[in-house]
């Protein structure tokens, strides 16, 4: 949930979105919210990230990043639902640490927020895969690839650092 994502846009990744020669990942429009109108989400690898998208990649001998154990098709749509309550009780059990509840949206809407910390508002929104509202969807086109990617670089360092 580095990027903010929407978690359906991560489940439904195949690794052929992902090009590290351009340092992209690219959300086919079926596969986000706004698609069908908007077409696809681009949005920028940063060098940081690369290791762990690389490593999920290897994990996986599918087309999809995070495949159902079938390996055939996409992860369900309970796996990413699932992730926190299996994480709390992971905690619980082997650290003996109590959380409070939490959901794969509050990690989006912490990453979104912090966004603002790093870059304009347009950008974050941009960086979430929420358009631009009324004349400026429509007129601009700029991609704003090196604008994310700088907050990027950012959102990693305090991250990083939180880990540290």
């Amino acid at each position: 949930m580095f990027y903010g994502n929407r978690y359906s846009e991560l489940r439904l990744a195949r690794k052929s979105d992902f090009d590290f020669s351009k340092n992209t990942w690219t959300v086919p429009y079926e596969n986000h919210k706004t698609g069908e109108s908007k077409g696809d989400i681009v949005r920028p690898i940063i060098d940081e990230i690369k290791p762990w998208l690389q490593s999920a990649m290897d994990l996986s001998n599918s087309e999809y990043i995070f495949p159902h154990e079938n390996g055939k098709e996409p992860m369900g749509r309970s796996g990413p639902t699932d992730t926190p309550y299996n994480f709390m009780q992971f905690a619980r059990k082997n650290y003996k640490i109590e959380m409070d509840h939490w959901s794969m949206h509050d990690l989006r809407r912490t990453a979104r927020t912090n966004f603002s910390a790093f870059t304009s508002r347009d950008v974050a929104e941009l960086m979430v895969g929420h358009v631009m509202p009324g004349e400026q969807g429509t007129y601009d086109y700029y991609d704003y690839q090196k604008e994310m990617s700088k907050a990027y670089k950012k959102w990693w360092k305090k991250l990083s650092n939180l880990s540290s």
